[in-house]
């Protein structure tokens, strides 16, 4: 954790996996576009009121969300986007 001006907190995450999807069929289109969604979401109870300001921002590197080893084996990446979602969840403990 870095701390920055104003009372301010940065985190650094750097995230890698695989996804693996086997009821796609591309028998009919082959050349069809894949879009394949990736959520990221913190968990309620470590968003509580003390990080109320708290956002998820991307480093983009050369412009470009795809790090150099991302690849869709078969596929040509075009690129990635960041949408940014606000979802607010109640239970016992309260909203967040």
């Amino acid at each position: 954790m870095r701390e920055l001006s104003g009372g301010r907190r940065q985190l650094l995450f750097r995230f890698s996996s695989r996804f693996y999807d086997d009821a796609v069929d591309f028998r009919r289109d082959p050349f069809d576009v894949l879009k394949v969604p990736i959520i990221i979401e913190l968990e309620p109870l470590w968003t509580s009121q003390k990080y109320a300001d708290l956002r998820l921002l991307p480093t983009p590197s050369n412009d470009n969300l795809v790090g150099e080893l991302g690849s869709l084996s078969g596929y040509q990446l075009q690129g990635a986007s960041f949408k940014p979602f606000l979802r607010r969840s109640s239970n016992s403990l309260g909203t967040w």
